[in-house]
């Protein structure tokens, strides 16, 4: 397969899992349109009659990883596509993306809730209805869980360590929320909430860290003032037990 029918296969693929999935598009345009509150209080948004509760935090977190895909993806396409195409494609795979990431997280959040003291009974219930219920539902959840590789083509290698980081993040704040009970955001528990919110928003944010132009982390480091950097570096030596040099004596010292 050249590079035209590659390119050709991509395209058919994007605007075929978009539409596929263009009815999460309008139930999330539509429920952001009815805010209300759940019974701690907590702004939420929902469409009547559906079940479904979206809470601030993750329209924050999809918003992120939708707009910092498709500038990435701009960035790198806009010279062979031109700006309109490339800002399009940038924001079809930012949508895909995300909606995939909001899928694995469901299927994390499930599975978890499945072994979760108190509430096996939902857990087992949800996972045998996206999987086992009907081959319909067995397509639509496989089908939402693999766009998430829709950014594969732009992603980098090198970027490991962001991404890394940010899976710690998730599943540390998992652990946490796991401790307090695995309880709902609408519990009333600020920490449980909090937990909530980090956890989707680090899997959002993981999807950017991946394709961007260069690792996060390596750019923080290389921002760092001088100063800061030698010393957190003489401190890394010390810590594997490596011998660190003496630095040059001054004039002053010398004299002495």
């Amino acid at each position: 397969m050249d590079v035209r029918q590659l390119r050709i296969a991509t395209a058919v693929w994007l605007a075929s899992a978009s539409a596929f999935l263009v009815w999460f598009d309008i139930w999330a345009a539509t429920a952001i349109l009815h805010p209300t509150r759940d019974g701690s209080g907590n702004v939420i948004f929902q469409v009547q009659g559906v079940s479904n509760t979206v809470y601030p935090f993750t329209y924050v977190a999809v918003a992120a990883s939708v707009l910092g895909i498709a500038l990435c993806i701009y960035w790198y396409e806009r010279a062979s596509l031109g700006r309109w195409t490339a800002a399009l494609l940038g924001l079809v795979v930012g949508n895909l993306a995300s909606i995939g990431m909001i899928d694995v997280y469901e299927q994390g959040f499930v599975t978890i809730l499945a072994y979760t003291p108190g509430w096996q009974g939902a857990g087992r219930y949800w996972l045998h209805q996206y999987w086992l219920a009907s081959a319909t539902g067995f397509a639509g959840t496989l089908g939402g869980v693999l766009v998430v590789f829709s950014v594969l083509p732009w992603s980098r290698r090198a970027n490991w360590k962001t991404v890394t980081l940010l899976g710690a993040v998730y599943l540390v704040s998992v652990a946490i929320w796991y401790h307090l009970g695995y309880q709902s955001p609408n519990a009333g528990n600020p920490t449980v909430y909090a937990m909530n919110a980090i956890s989707r928003g680090a899997t959002q944010l993981m999807l950017v860290a991946a394709v961007l132009p260069v690792d996060a982390l390596d750019w923080a480091w290389s921002h760092l003032p001088a100063p800061l950097r030698a010393r957190l570096h003489r401190g890394e030596h010390r810590e594997a037990g490596a011998p660190v040099a003496r630095p040059e004596a001054s004039a002053s010292e010398g004299a002495r």
